[in-house]
């Protein structure tokens, strides 16, 4: 029922599971919905895509409730509480890369050990541990691994490219470390600095000899994994939450390289220079431990600091946690709240209200209020397969996919297999 309505919001065509729409696809993924956001030359793009999303599941929602049937949608990433065997989904990503992924383990892994600032935070149990990211304490696997058992940090368990020419378009670089973000400042952060590091990497593959990584020499069995939990824990101080400061330092070193990179291209698009000047505000704020100035951006911070309140609430503190069931059981309901995306008065839409967050990094175009309707500024293919759809909408004997539309008899109709094809 929750598809069918969201399918009939803005103009869609049926994909081998689920729906197309202009801002992505729609289905079933076993007993969860997923939304896959459309294809975005920018993370401002991506933003206003997923909050398009956002909207159309949170209309489709309200309509069922007039029909007397209750939901709750919520990007939450763990079930209950957080134990090694919470019940876990991430929020997985997709880049277009110059180079197969397989090649970047080596150049990539000590940044995404660090990206200290990319989850949504979490309270871990039974050890009362304050971590930056959920989905990290799920994975079994440094490289390679699956997405259900062996989640990799660096993971090259789909091989899928999205073009049937990835030697000519890109490969898909597709990750499963993520969480699911309430803050549009998160959001274009995680995505915003993955995309550049990603681009200089490969244009500078020998410029990491500053970093760790002994060339030629292998790593212990085991090495990521466990460097990734140390710098996932934040410490609960007297000032809030403190980073290790290890993380911040190398993650200077890739925002030298990509600065580097970017000082290499006469006419780098707006958004990069953007988007450096956030990351290196971040880091400033986490090298200073600037606790006020995070918990009105990010959402581990954010959600640290209502979790703080709830505690207080109950004559409690972060020292109780640990031997108090009924104090880790209500935080648990309340992260689900946090992440209801639904629902305007959940606890960030409440705070969001209270003017208490300055997470919005653009003025969001509502689903269909767009200068040409549902057609948003993707600068990719997706503009064209938009606009198709709104041309042919809720036809049923066309079918959607991310690289073409086809007919009765599988006549191809529109070919997206450009990435940046705008037919």
């Amino acid at each position: 029922e929750l598809v069918f309505e969201m399918s009939r919001l803005a103009p869609s065509l049926p994909g081998a599971a689920g729906f197309f729409n202009p801002y992505g696809r729609v289905y079933l993924d076993g007993a969860h919905l997923e939304l896959a956001a459309a294809e975005c030359a920018s993370p401002f793009a991506l933003v206003n895509v997923i909050a398009a999303q956002q909207d159309l599941a949170a209309q489709a929602v309200r309509r069922l409730r007039k029909r007397g049937r209750e939901v709750l949608l919520a990007n939450c990433n763990h079930s209950g509480l957080l134990t090694d065997s919470a019940p876990t989904w991430g929020s997985h990503g997709n880049y277009l890369v110059s180079e197969h992924p397989m090649q970047l383990a080596e150049r990539l892994l000590p940044f995404l050990v660090t990206r200290v600032y990319a989850g949504a935070g979490g309270l871990a149990w039974p050890s009362g541990e304050y971590v930056a990211g959920v989905r990290l304490r799920f994975l079994k696997a440094e490289t390679g691994g699956d997405t259900m058992q062996q989640r990799a940090i660096h993971s090259t368990a789909r091989d899928e490219p999205l073009t049937t020419q990835p030697q000519r378009y890109g490969w898909r670089y597709h990750t499963v470390l993520g969480d699911g973000l309430r803050s549009h400042f998160s959001q274009l952060l995680r995505f915003g600095v993955t995309a550049l590091v990603l681009q200089a990497i490969t244009q500078f593959p020998q410029a990491l000899k500053s970093l760790p990584v002994p060339r030629g020499a292998e790593w212990q069995p085991g090495f990521w994994l466990h460097t990734l939990a140390y710098f996932n824990r934040l410490a609960i101080t007297s000032e809030g939450l403190k980073a290790e400061p290890l993380a911040v330092e190398v993650q200077r070193v890739y925002l030298e390289l990509v600065d580097r990179f970017l000082n290499a291209d006469s006419n780098p698009p707006l958004w990069t220079r953007q988007v450096v000047t956030v990351w290196e505000s971040t880091l400033d704020a986490l090298e200073r431990q600037d606790h006020a100035w995070l918990a009105a951006r990010l959402d581990p911070w954010i959600k640290f600091d209502l979790f703080s309140e709830y505690l207080m609430t109950h004559g409690s503190d972060w020292e109780c946690v640990r031997s108090n069931h009924d104090l880790a059981y209500g935080l648990a309901l309340l992260n689900q709240d946090y992440h209801d995306f639904t629902s305007p008065s959940s606890p960030f839409s409440e705070r969001e209200q209270a003017g208490r967050l300055c997470h919005e990094v653009m003025t969001v175009t509502p689903p269909g209020s767009e200068p040409e309707p549902y057609v948003p500024d993707c600068g990719t293919r997706a503009n064209a397969r938009a606009r198709f759809l709104s041309q042919h909408p809720h036809e049923r004997h066309l079918t959607a996919d991310w690289t073409q539309v086809t007919g009765i008899g599988g006549q191809v109709l529109l070919n997206l297999d450009d990435p940046f094809a705008d037919g």
